[in-house]
């Protein structure tokens, strides 16, 4: 969790330096909202990357890319 806090914050700098002081409040919302997504997103695209193995076993090993090709 610690890479995620660190990219997190300094996207928040990054963005709030680079965007003109009237439009920061929506820029950092859209950026908060990308974060937000990728917590429901992620799940999901895992869940159906288990479901499409012919195993749950394989299933996995697909969803982290740990197969060989």
């Amino acid at each position: 969790m610690a890479v995620s806090d660190i990219i997190m914050t300094v996207a928040q700098t990054s963005v709030s330096r680079v965007s003109p002081a009237d439009r920061r409040g929506v820029t950092l919302g859209a950026l908060t909202c990308v974060f937000a997504l990728t917590g429901i997103l992620a799940p999901a695209v895992t869940g159906r990357l288990v479901d499409a193995g012919e195993a749950v076993a394989d299933g996995y090993l697909g969803a982290y890319g740990t197969r060989r090709a």
